[in-house]
């Protein structure tokens, strides 16, 4: 069975540009994705910011997950200071922003799909060399979703971490997301499809990130006495004048904050031509939670540029290097093309978001743009339709 384009790492990304591209193939047969034997512990209940853009990508190709947590609402705050704006759904004149839902559940409704896609899946064991150590054949198209930028990318490290968890909230409405500014870095609460319960992504210094990782650590090995829950309570209660309390943290862990992006997306030599997508060709701050959304556009303008070749006569691919590689490198090109000014935008705002509003002496101005924000329905609109596309 000859293969034209395999796909590595079965992960969202990668599934959802091997749908896309099965839609339109001629033989989907020709596609193959492939995967490592086991997933890394914990990964299925990771939660995945969906946009509504996104989500109407993912309804093209696959159901999407029922369980879901609806984001009806945003609201963006600077901590210690009055500024702030609500964005509702209905800015867009739509039922919501977006939704959050956990790894595991999407990746099963894309896969659920995939299997009548005809597109051949390959679970290869997991080794400790580098993903380039599996060799393709000659002429294959080589797409990287595997979520590794490799070594040629640029990394921006923010001097932060996360603190990642799962917490229970009383006195903040189910539906409503959480994006406060605070000197250390952002901190963002967003609806876990459980009712009364939120993920909680909470930046600062890494050195204080690790403190309060050991602190809820201890709480959990002694008596739990909540020093990190009543500490959080009281950063969330000043800053929004709502009573809120965390009554529980859990799933804790921390993850350091770099952005890795590569420079080329592609490399359109006819013996091996490749392109890099999603965290594969940028891993972004998770200030805005943008991450996943840029790579599905990623997957998707790459399988519409790949299937218009495919579909005007190019020949199959496994022959290109000899009959229309130019064909090839044109899709390709027009693939980084199209996808340069959403990217960059989206690296600018999260690099932007992730530092500008750790500068105290800005603080005055950012809080007062906050508020002309909030009075001005199409700005808001306007920063509405970037989160949500």
């Amino acid at each position: 069975m000859r293969t034209e384009i395999q796909i590595r790492g079965a992960g969202p990304v990668g599934l959802a540009c091997a749908l896309f591209l099965a839609r339109h193939w001629p033989d989907p047969s020709a596609i193959e994705i492939t995967t490592a034997d086991h997933a890394a512990p914990g990964l299925a209940q990771r939660p995945l910011a969906i946009s509504a853009g996104s989500r109407r990508l993912i309804e093209r190709i696959a159901q999407f997950p029922v369980e879901s947590g609806p984001i009806n609402t945003v609201e963006v705050a600077l901590s210690g200071h009055l500024g702030r704006v609500r964005i509702p759904a209905r800015d867009l004149q739509c039922t919501r922003l977006g939704n959050l839902v956990r790894h595991g559940a999407l990746v099963e409704c894309l896969e659920a799909a995939l299997a009548g896609s005809g597109v051949r899946r390959v679970v290869r064991r997991v080794v400790s060399e580098p993903s380039d150590a599996i060799q393709s054949e000659p002429g294959i198209l080589l797409i990287h979703a595997d979520g590794d930028p490799g070594p040629e990318a640029k990394v921006r490290d923010f001097g932060q971490a996360a603190l990642l968890a799962e917490i229970r909230l009383s006195g903040w409405s189910q539906g409503k997301a959480l994006e406060l500014f605070t000197p250390g870095g952002p901190l963002a609460i967003l609806p876990l499809p459980e009712q009364h319960h939120w993920a909680l992504v909470w930046c600062a210094p890494g050195a204080i990130t690790q403190q309060r990782f050991q602190a809820h650590s201890e709480d959990c090995r002694d008596a739990p006495t909540g020093l990190l829950t009543s500490e959080l309570s009281k950063i969330l209660s000043a800053a929004m004048g709502t009573g809120i309390k965390v009554h529980d943290l859990e799933h804790c862990q921390v993850m350091p904050l770099r952005r890795r992006t590569r420079e080329r997306l592609i490399d359109p030599d006819p013996s091996q031509p490749q392109v890099w997508i999603g965290n594969a060709a940028q891993t972004l701050h998770p200030v805005a939670g943008q991450g996943l959304n840029l790579g599905l556009r990623d997957a998707h303008e790459l399988a519409q540029q790949l299937s218009h070749w495919r579909l005007v006569g190019a020949g199959n691919l496994a022959g290109q290097h000899r009959t229309n590689s130019h064909g090839l490198v044109h899709a390709l090109r027009q693939y980084e093309r199209a996808r340069r000014n959403d990217r960059a935008l989206m690296v600018r705002m999260t690099d932007t978001l992730a530092s500008v509003f750790t500068v105290p002496s800005l603080a005055p101005i950012q809080s007062a743009v906050l508020a002309a924000l909030d009075l001005s329905p199409p700005l808001r609109r306007s920063l509405a339709r970037t989160f949500a596309q």
